[in-house]
Parts: structure tokens; C-alpha cells; sequence
């Protein structure tokens, strides 16, 4: 029985990193590499037939990896759950922090050698987002399990008050949850999450539209609140949309302090070798042990020098 063959869309703009991968995966027969040259040709590939896998470096062309994967994400140009694999060299922690707040698979470049492992588990292991929906409509949960289990991982509760006790078991990425339920209804969701928890995505179904509704969800803190007469489909899009912009900014924040580290250790080597110049050994050797073991250090002590 022939294997199928499955089609790898390489978005990386690094060449040798390219070409890496590229000899890599050259053995494998099961694999049909399409590299992408920029973010205009690696969205059109995207919108075109459907792919395998994605693989991703720190930059496409101009764009960055987050922005990239958020469209991906996004539902855009393919389908949100597209597998994705992506590779860095922020090291071993940041990525993988990236990769968790992305649901992507990550492999730091000091681990290419196994890419091919990789790239497996990236396509049977893709993760998923994970949702709590709190709804004591049968009907209505199950509606929006159905439709809402393609693209997340479902924690379902039919009351508020086992909601709020799974949200504190499981810790989801995001949380619907109806808005006139008995005795822990919707806004009582929102508020004891919001005592401990001030960033995960909160959306609440309400199935009128008074301004006075609104206005009590955003005081104790609702990210978004939507009619029960929208579609579940755009439900979909605004649990997804709110999901990855909160990915976004915590991707961010990792990504910006892995840099910040490794400038911080670049500066330190420098001085260190500056110090080898003058014939200060031991003072260069202090400043590169410090420099590897606390990642850069505090910034003043770097440019303290032996006179």
C-alpha cells in the first residue's frame, strides 16, 4: 500500500536554516516541501490546497513568526487547526513558552538534528486552545460542543457553579460561559474568576441585549458578552480572535525577554574579551561564568570593569 504523501509548507527565510531542514527531510518520500519565499507567497499557498504541516522560522520575509501564526490561527487563509512547527533559537524555555500560548509544536535550532521526529509529532499531537462552556441549556450545550470541539479542547459544565470549579481544576485559555442561570449565574462566573485572574478571555452568551446587562459584565469584568441569536459559527470567531490576541501579548512579553537575555549576554562576552586584551584573565573568566550562569545578569554589572 503506497504511503500518502504529505504536503510540509517551509516558511523560513533563514537560507541555511532552509537548507537544513531541506537535507534533513530529503530522505523522506512521504514529504512534498514547498517553500515560501515571503508572507504574500506563504499566504497564498495557504489559501490554496490544504497542507500537512507548517514550518516556521523567527521571520517570513518581513513578518514576524507571531503575526504569521496568529493568521494561521485565525482561520484567515486555512484552517485554524493547521499543524504548525515552529523553529527558533530563543532557547529551549522560550520556545517552548511560545509554542504552549500558540498551540504549536517547537524545536529550538540546537535540536534540529531532530527535526524529523519533530515534525511528526507536530502533525499527530497538534494541540488545541481549551474552553470551558458553562450553559444549563442541554440543547444549547451540546450545539456548542459540537460545533466548537474542531478548534478546542472542551470542558463543559451546566451550571455555574460546577463551571467555576472546573475553571479552577483545569485553568482553560478561554471561558463561555451563559449569562441567566440559576442561583451562579453568568456575572457571578465573571467576577469570582476575575478575584484571581485578570487576563484569560471571558465571554458571555446573554439572550437580551439591555444596556443595563452590559454595563454590570463590564464592571466585574467580561472580556466580550454576545447574543444567543448570533451564529455559533461567529461565536467561533470571537472566542478564537480573543484567544490568540491574549497569546499574542504573552508571546511577546517571553520572546522580548529571551532577546533582552541574550543581548545581555552578547554585551558580557564582548567586555570579557575586551578584558582577555589587557591581560585581565581573571576578571573576563568571573564575567563569562556569570554571564552563563545567570543569562546576562543585571545590566550594571556588566559593565563593570577590573581597572
Amino acid at each position: 500500500m503506497k504511503t500518502p504523501v504529505r504536503k510540509i509548507v517551509l516558511a523560513v527565510s533563514d537560507q541555511h536554516l532552509l537548507e537544513t531542514i531541506r537535507s534533513l527531510l530529503a530522505a523522506r518520500d512521504d514529504l512534498h516541501l514547498e517553500p515560501a519565499i515571503d508572507g504574500n507567497a506563504l499566504f497564498m499557498q495557504l489559501s490554496g490546497e490544504t497542507i500537512d504541516c507548517l514550518i516556521i522560522g523567527e521571520r517570513v520575509g518581513e513578518a514576524p513568526f507571531s503575526g504569521v501564526i496568529s493568521n494561521v490561527r485565525s482561520g484567515q487563509f486555512c484552517a485554524p487547526t493547521t499543524p504548525i512547527l515552529l523553529i527558533g533559537a530563543f532557547g529551549r524555555a522560550a520556545i517552548e513558552h511560545v509554542a504552549k500560548n500558540y498551540f504549536v509544536a517547537a524545536l529550538d535550532v540546537s535540536e534540529i538534528d531532530c527535526l524529523s521526529e519533530a515534525l511528526d509529532r507536530a502533525i499527530e499531537e497538534t494541540p488545541k486552545p481549551t474552553l470551558l462552556i458553562i450553559e444549563d441549556s442541554f440543547d444549547q450545550l451540546e450545539q456548542l460542543i459540537e460545533y466548537l470541539s474542531a478548534g478546542f479542547h472542551i470542558y463543559p459544565a451546566d451550571n455555574g457553579v460546577d463551571g467555576f470549579k472546573l475553571y479552577r481544576d483545569k485553568k482553560p485559555d478561554i471561558v463561555l460561559t451563559d449569562y441567566n442561570m440559576p442561583e451562579f449565574n453568568g456575572e457571578d462566573v465573571v467576577a469570582a474568576i476575575r478575584k484571581t485572574d485578570a487576563d484569560t478571555p471571558i465571554v458571555v452568551l446573554t439572550a437580551h441585549d439591555e444596556p443595563e446587562n452590559s454595563a454590570a459584565l463590564t464592571i466585574v469584568g467580561a472580556t466580550r458578552f454576545i447574543s444567543k441569536k448570533k451564529p455559533v459559527s461567529e461565536i467561533e470567531i470571537i472566542c478564537r480572535n480573543l484567544f490568540l490576541e491574549q497569546a499574542l501579548l504573552s508571546a511577546r512579553k517571553t520572546t522580548s525577554h529571551a532577546a533582552t537575555k541574550l543581548d545581555r549576554v552578547t554585551h558580557a562576552m564582548n567586555l570579557a574579551l575586551e578584558e582577555m586584551e589587557t591581560g585581565q584573565h581573571g576578571a573576563a573568566g568571573q564575567r563569562i561564568k556569570s554571564a552563563i550562569t545567570v543569562h546576562g545578569g543585571d545590566q550594571s554589572s556588566d559593565d563593570t570593569r577590573e581597572e
